[in-house]
């Protein structure tokens, strides 16, 4: 995935999903928005003071060339994901301490099992009876077990594994409580 592409994810994350992100991010400062999408996005921000200072930088940078808010911070939200997930994580950094460094990865792991988690999530609600999973309005049952499903993984494995059976046996018998 290239960061143009990410870039372009983001944005149209922020766009068909404006409410929900507004209601969850938009009464952040920017400092504050970066480490809340990273504790949501990644598992933690433990670590990363200089990694939110860099990304608030950026941000309040696209926003003073003129884009709004919400604009910049969609442009972000790509890129930071891009980033981590392309991040080679083989190599250790300099500078980083052992627990920082670990940090790093665990952080690219999660950001990896959520996008398995919701690759599974969306091939599921496009299969029979699968239309349990498609969410119709921000709040609505479909949308709180997939928020919830996500909130849940994190750089274990074991968390895809419980997910996508928890999917499964949703889809299977009907019953979104199963997730």
């Amino acid at each position: 995935i290239t960061v143009n592409d990410a870039t372009v994810l983001g944005q149209q994350f922020v766009n068909t999903q404006s409410t929900y992100f507004n209601t969850t991010y938009g009464s952040l400062s920017d400092s504050a928005f970066i480490t809340t999408l990273f504790v949501n996005l990644a598992g933690n921000a433990t670590n990363s003071a200089a990694g939110v200072t860099y990304w608030t930088n950026l941000l309040q940078a696209a926003e003073a060339t003129g884009e709004s808010v919400q604009a910049a911070r969609a442009g972000i939200v790509g890129q930071i994901v891009h980033d981590i997930i392309d991040y080679n994580v083989n190599i250790v950094a300099p500078g980083y301490t052992a627990s920082q460094w670990q940090a790093v990865v665990q952080r690219q792991e999660t950001v990896d099992n959520k996008i398995a988690v919701s690759e599974a999530l969306s091939n599921a609600s496009q299969g029979p009876g699968g239309n349990i999973l498609v969410a119709h309005t921000i709040g609505d049952a479909a949308f709180n077990a997939s928020i919830a499903i996500l909130q849940g993984i994190t750089y274990d494995p074991a968390t895809v594994t419980t997910a996508i059976l928890g999917i499964n046996n949703a889809v299977a018998l009907q019953n979104l409580l199963l997730i």
